[in-house]
């Protein structure tokens, strides 16, 4: 079908881009069940959950990047706050 060969189209297209720009310093921040750090995550939310550390990214709503050690975009997570 011609909607699957677009979708198939489009994804040929992100994994090309992803390359380009790994190539060029370019790096995803990998956040979920990561400590938290201000340096280059921005908390959103903060949830209470005993059974995690504190300080544990629960969630990524926006993916951050670095370029070449360098921030480029924070990444908005949901923090675990134990009190």
């Amino acid at each position: 079908s011609s909607s699957g060969e677009t979708l198939e189209g489009l994804k040929k297209v992100e994994t090309h881009l992803v390359s380009v720009l790994e190539k060029n310093g370019v790096k995803r921040i990998e956040s979920v069940g990561k400590k938290f750090d201000h340096e280059i995550h921005e908390c959103l939310m903060a949830e209470n959950d005993e059974s995690k550390d504190d300080d544990l990214v629960l969630e990524e709503f926006q993916r951050g990047y670095t370029c070449n050690g360098k921030l480029l975009r924070p990444a908005k997570v949901k923090v675990n706050k134990r009190e």
